[in-house]
């Protein structure tokens, strides 16, 4: 039993299988008789002569001259047909018209297999030719062409090498296969000059055949699989039989098929290939993943076979001739496979990583080199020691530049992170002064990692990096606690997150679990520190404020004691949730505070807050300093007048939480006012926070603090969490 090749040595042995068919076809070819002349094939141009070699030009033969027959010594001449050098013969379109063309070449190749052949020329001239070896400068460099179609089989190959399970990857390769099989075939006689054996002939038609059949057979496979399964592999079973009997029948020549016999079942089955995409195109419709592979597949690989189907074959069935050449028709197949190596390249396409690219590089290195050789060679006819200098000096200088611009331009984007990744990473734990800043900080580690469209942070906790929606997102564990990060959308949408991706941030994970232990450790003493202060400053200050107030008679120092009790729960509050608490668990009990103050006096409260508020956090120092100036702000309006009702309103403006407090006291117009203590402790308290207060009249002649404050940004509400709450007075003049 064979042991089980790496995908390297199964892409390397692919490689070698190509370069050893294109080899073999290079040795029949040359080994096919050739006697130093070259003959026009079109029907206007049939025998006659467009060079010579020297041999033939001493033996009398010049170009112009044109060839009517050829014939052994002492036998029969074979006169040339307009058919006699077609490259083509699935052209002849019947049958029984192939049967006598397979005729006549058969005469062809024994009037010319003898080492002397007679020439008969139109002008009565008959020029004895003698067979010599084929040099490769006599083949034309749309020779070249056909042998590049081992380039679809390499594709096929490469995509199979890594991933065998798959059943799509297997029909890619059986198209990448026959696509070759049918391009060598036709190596092996389309510039035949002027015949070719005839088992080697009609081997290679049939070949042929069988290549194109296999070929669209494989394309209906690969719809069948890809990118979603559409039914049973017994159904391509089937269809794999209908194939064989096809071909069967075009080697008995038992049913002739209406037009052209060899056309016809490739037309027949081309809308068969269209409906399949049509039904894997509507089930892929809520797959953003398989629609992108099914687009690519059809641009890349249908584009190419749609125009020869109807460009090449279609005019076949009405006995039209071909609107492509046959080198326009295979060029179209190739370029179409060059770009599903970049699709599979740049998109991940079977789940395929770098080495992808890395492997083609290196492929398509080396046989540039060999084939900037051998067209140096063909194209100036140097000698060797200077083909050899010229290939080099292209290669160094052209090439190699030209590749390593191609790789930074597509590929690459900046330094490796293993060049600034360990730095940053220690610098996102050790600057993290929380756990909210420690999950900020490694959002924007991964999102300069990977440069998503979308990062943002999930309940949902995950153990390890998680893939989902085949690469469109990675979910990645919070470096503390739990939740998670997604990502979506790599490289800006150009790539999908990989296997690599996801390994490369669990060891980012394992690296930083050491120094996020450490500040943990930290913030426990740090933790354990601030409870202390708090036990004693509640236990001992608290506690002796309290026994003060109890002592006091007089109204005005009872109120003062009571102001200080405030401040310092205020502390001792900041010093318990350092991270902040909701505005609206903060304006709770600034409410209740409020209208215990205002209740001892009768006086009515207006309290207001707007919904776009929800969900709006204060940090330590907001939720105490706001509280401290609403409080000043409270006590300044039942301190200057007289009134029956207080008003403190809340609304958002865009980033900005505006805050109002008012009375229906007459006052004096602020703008004449002489600032005090308060109000400049009110102003400074503001300022430190990156906000402000003012206060202004209203149109009823009254008087209102207006505290502004900017806070987070507003988190995007689902549809149905938005319920507006009805108008209320005093809500235009505090609108934004």
């Amino acid at each position: 039993m064979l042991p089980r090749l790496t995908p390297q040595h199964s892409f390397l042995l692919a490689a070698v299988i190509a370069l050893s068919g294109v080899l073999l076809c290079l040795w029949v070819i040359t080994s096919s008789p050739w006697l130093g002349v070259q003959i026009g094939t079109g029907p206007s141009a049939l025998g006659r002569v467009e060079s010579v070699e020297p041999a033939a030009r001493d033996a009398g033969l010049q170009v112009g001259d044109r060839v009517l027959a050829f014939a052994a010594p002492g036998e029969p001449a074979v006169a040339l047909q307009p058919w006699s050098l077609i490259s083509d013969p699935d052209q002849t379109g019947s049958f029984d018209a192939l049967g006598g063309f397979l005729a006549h070449s058969n005469d062809l190749y024994r009037a010319t297999r003898q080492p002397a052949t007679e020439a008969h020329l139109d002008d009565g001239r008959v020029v004895v030719l003698h067979r010599q070896p084929r040099p490769l400068s006599s083949l034309p460099p749309m020779f070249w062409l056909l042998a590049a179609t081992a380039v679809p089989f390499l594709v096929g190959a490469g995509v199979w090498s890594y991933r065998r399970g798959d059943a799509a990857s297997r029909y890619l390769l059986l198209a990448g296969s026959s696509f070759m099989i049918m391009g060598l075939s036709n190596l092996l006689y389309a510039y035949r000059q002027p015949s070719v054996d005839p088992l080697t002939f009609q081997l290679a038609i049939y070949g042929n055949r069988l290549g194109a059949l296999l070929f669209f057979f494989a394309h209906i496979a690969i719809f069948w699989v890809y990118p979603r399964r559409l039914g049973s592999d017994r159904v391509l079973r089937v269809g794999l039989g209908v194939v064989l009997l096809v071909f069967l029948n075009e080697v008995t020549r038992t049913v002739q098929w209406p037009g052209n016999v060899f056309a016809f079942p490739l037309v027949m089955s081309f809308p068969l290939i269209i409906g399949l995409i049509g039904v894997q195109w509507r089930m892929s419709r809520d797959h953003p993943v398989d629609r992108a592979a099914l687009s690519w597949f059809v641009f890349v690989m249908m584009g190419g076979t749609i125009l020869v189907t109807g460009l090449y074959f279609l005019p076949g069935l009405v006995d039209a001739p071909p609107m492509l050449s046959l080198e326009t028709a295979y060029a179209t197949g190739i370029v179409s496979y060059l770009g599903l190596i970049m699709a599979v390249a740049r998109y991940r396409l079977f789940q395929l990583g770098d080495w992808w690219l890395t492997a083609w590089l290196w492929l398509l290195g080396g046989t540039s080199v060999v084939l900037l050789d051998i067209g140096i060679t063909y194209a100036l006819n140097l000698a060797p020691a200077y083909v050899i200098g010229l290939s080099v000096f292209l290669v160094g200088w052209v090439y190699f530049p030209l590749r390593q611009w191609l790789w930074r331009r597509l590929f690459w984007h900046g330094k490796a992170p293993t060049d600034w990744l360990p730095k940053e990473l220690l610098e996102a734990v050790v600057s993290a002064r929380g756990e909210a800043a420690l999950r900020e900080n490694w959002k924007l580690l991964l999102e300069r990692l990977f440069r998503p469209l979308h990062a943002f942070s999930e309940p949902e906790t995950v153990a390890v990096p998680r893939i989902e929606e085949d690469g469109l997102r990675l979910l990645v564990p919070q470096l503390s606690g739990g939740g998670s990060v997604v990502l979506s959308y790599r490289s800006d949408g150009r790539r999908l997150f990989s296997p690599a991706d996801a390994g490369l941030v669990s060891s980012l994970l394992h690296m930083a679990g050491p120094a996020v232990d450490v500040q943990k450790e930290r913030h426990l003493a740090t933790q354990r520190e601030r409870e202390r202060i708090m036990r004693d400053l509640h236990d001992d200050v608290g506690a002796r404020l309290l026994t003060l107030r109890h002592r006091l008679r007089e109204p005005e120092n009872a109120e003062l004691v009571r102001s200080a009790m405030q401040s310092l729960r205020d502390t001792i509050y900041s010093l318990n949730r350092p991270d902040g608490l909701e505005l609206d668990a903060a304006a709770a009990e600034w409410r209740h505070e409020v209208m215990e103050r205002l209740e001892t006096r009768d006086i009515a409260l207006t309290w207001q807050m707007d919904d776009e508020l929800s969900g709006v956090r204060l940090s330590a120092a907001q939720r105490a300093n706001l509280g401290r100036v609403l409080r000043e702000a409270v006590s300044n309006a039942l301190r200057h007048g007289e009134p029956s009702r207080v008003w403190v309103l809340f609304r958002r403006c865009n980033e900005v939480l505006r805050v109002e407090v008012g009375s229906d006291a007459p006052a004096v117009d602020p703008s004449g006012w002489c600032p005090g203590t308060g109000m400049m402790s009110m102003r400074r308290r503001m300022e430190e926070l990156g906000g402000h207060i003012r206060w202004h009249s209203t149109p009823e002649g009254h008087v209102a603090a207006v505290i502004e404050l900017p806070v987070e940004p507003r988190q995007p509400r689902r549809a149905e969490e938005v319920n507006p709450a009805p108008m209320q007075p005093y809500q235009e003049r505090t609108s934004c």
